[in-house]
């Protein structure tokens, strides 16, 4: 994914009855955001997943949020600063 437009673009291309399936996840929407091995800007990168990816929530938090993220086909788990990811939903209509 190139931009946040494009990420909202292909989320609206899930049928609604289908959404549901995606409780549970998140979309990253930063670019060059760290997979970190604790939750802490000092903690070491374990990957750097693609902006767009989707992330499954293993741990909910306010700041930081412990992930399962698939980089390079080898699925991952670290932690992602929150404010870097969006939940997947249809974009309001206008």
């Amino acid at each position: 994914a190139d931009s946040s437009t494009e990420i909202t673009e292909t989320l609206a291309t899930i049928p609604v009855n289908k959404l549901s399936l995606l409780e549970g996840y998140r979309v990253l929407t930063g670019d060059k955001v760290n997979l970190r091995t604790e939750p802490s800007e000092q903690s070491e990168i374990k990957a750097l997943p693609q902006k767009g990816a989707l992330l499954e929530v293993l741990e909910d938090g306010e700041v930081w949020i412990r992930v399962s993220v698939d980089v390079a086909g080898e699925t991952l788990e670290g932690w992602i600063a929150r404010r870097y990811t969006i939940p997947p939903r249809l974009p309001a209509k206008k």
